[in-house]
């Protein structure tokens, strides 16, 4: 057993795509944070992580860290706690502080077990999420407005609403991040606004493309403009493009105690694909 360390994104996406991708609805998040990482490597201030555990010469389990994010791992076969302890070795070795796991569920409550074992800290769970997928869009009742690319003269609400999405799921972003990140979307087109009124009342974002899909991300809408229909006309609209341009799929997590979320998305035509937990580390100082 070995892990083979990758210094090159574009190296670790062809791997990714060569030995992982039998369930590419099931691979869609690492393969997009590769494929993230590959389109804008200034994105984050540290090199990342990344890092195949190998085992008889065949690839077993792919390691995915950019500082300050959480670790990701993933793997189409079953996974040992053997494994487990020689990739958290591996990252002890390294001196690497990991500030939480987000992956499927197996794989995230065997990790966070044996890492807090190893480095005498506790878990905390942050959210569990499900990974939906729409390979076949249904059509929606409409609601008033359109669906319009944002432009920079919308920068400042994106950020504003960029913050607010991120402390609604209770993840702890530095604003530089958010701010490069509406940035980069707004430049590649992939920052998408629903207008009513010539107001804008909702918003999404394409989130690490691939080749074969595209997340769909940072759906949020301001509480008064709220059970108005936006936000699943915004999606239900962004899907539907991706679809006909030229991805096979399009991916996106929700809140699995979110009911409201959840259904808005099955009815336009996402299908739950697999469940992630998220667990963010608790260190003694």
């Amino acid at each position: 057993m070995n892990i083979n360390e990758i210094n090159d994104p574009y190296g670790f996406y062809d791997l990714l795509l060569t030995k992982f991708n039998n369930f590419p609805e099931k691979s869609a998040f690492i393969q997009g944070l590769a494929s993230s990482l590959c389109n804008d490597p200034s994105q984050y201030k540290q090199e990342p992580l990344l890092a195949f555990l190998e085992e008889n010469g065949k690839i077993k389990i792919a390691i995915f860290m950019t500082a300050p994010w959480p670790i990701v791992l993933y793997s189409e076969k079953n996974v040992s706690e053997t494994e487990i302890e020689f990739i958290c070795d591996f990252l002890i070795e390294k001196k690497l502080k990991i500030p939480a796991i987000n992956a499927p569920v197996t794989l995230s409550e065997l990790f966070s077990e044996i890492w807090c074992k190893k480095n005498h800290c506790s878990k905390e769970k942050n959210i569990e999420m499900i990974l939906y997928c729409l390979e076949e869009i249904k059509l929606i009742e409409s609601t008033t407005g359109f669906l319009q690319i944002a432009d920079s003269s919308m920068k400042n609400i994106l950020i504003e609403w960029s913050e607010k999405f991120n402390q609604d799921l209770r993840l702890h972003m530095e604003k530089s991040y958010i701010e490069h990140h509406v940035d980069f979307v707004i430049k590649n087109k992939h920052a998408f606004v629903w207008m009513d009124n010539n107001v804008p009342v909702s918003m999404t974002f394409y989130e690490r493309p691939f080749d074969q899909g595209v997340f769909i991300g940072y759906v949020y809408t301001p509480p008064q403009y709220r059970r108005k229909g936006y936000a699943t006309n915004c999606v239900y609209q962004v899907s539907k493009n991706c679809l006909e341009k030229k991805y096979s799929f399009c991916s996106l997590f929700t809140d699995k105690k979110n009911p409201t979320t959840n259904d808005i998305y099955q009815r336009i035509g996402y299908q739950p694909i697999t469940e992630y937990i998220n667990y963010n580390f608790l260190y003694d100082k």
